[in-house]
């Protein structure tokens, strides 16, 4: 059940993580961070995943009892879970990182776009969002596994309920 929980939190926060707007109250002065990375939107991105991060972290945590209950294969998700933060992360990094360069020059010119569509959630009509596919992939096969234990032991419950009743 927290597994699962955990994975609809996750969803949830990527959603959030990768929102293609920056709210005002989100660019507030940092002790020590130059006002233009505050205002960069890549920024955001990387203080909602510093916000989430103790969400990942329990969730990183829970994947070795996971394993060692459901067996190696049942944490794929949690590994496809972790290269997707990770991938957001550079990717809103990348955008901080090249702010005051030319995104027209040489090396740049697909490489920000690209990284943008990592960041943000956002497309255009008929595009499809990968990293939002395979968030959903993800809990989908979590789902698979944790849905049979679940009513098995709500059944388990029911049953026990019934006869004592």
């Amino acid at each position: 059940e927290k597994v699962l929980a955990d994975f609809y939190r996750i969803k949830k926060a990527f959603e959030v993580i990768r929102s293609p707007m920056i709210w005002a109250g989100e660019i507030k002065p940092e002790e020590g961070v130059e006002e233009d990375v505050i205002h960069n939107d890549g920024y955001g991105v990387m203080r909602r995943l510093r916000n989430d991060a103790n969400l990942f972290s329990e969730a990183e945590a829970t994947r070795f009892t996971f394993g060692a209950l459901f067996g190696p294969q049942a944490v794929e998700p949690y590994d496809t879970i972790v290269k997707l933060h990770n991938e957001v992360f550079f990717a809103a990094e990348s955008i901080l990182r090249y702010r005051n360069q030319d995104h027209r020059a040489p090396g740049l010119v697909g490489f920000i776009p690209a990284m943008r569509k990592v960041a943000f959630a956002g497309r255009l009509e008929g595009e499809g969002d990968l990293i939002e596919e395979k968030i959903a992939a993800a809990v989908a096969e979590i789902e698979a596994i944790c849905r049979p234990a679940l009513e098995s032991e709500l059944a388990a419950e029911a049953v026990g309920r019934e006869a004592t009743a």
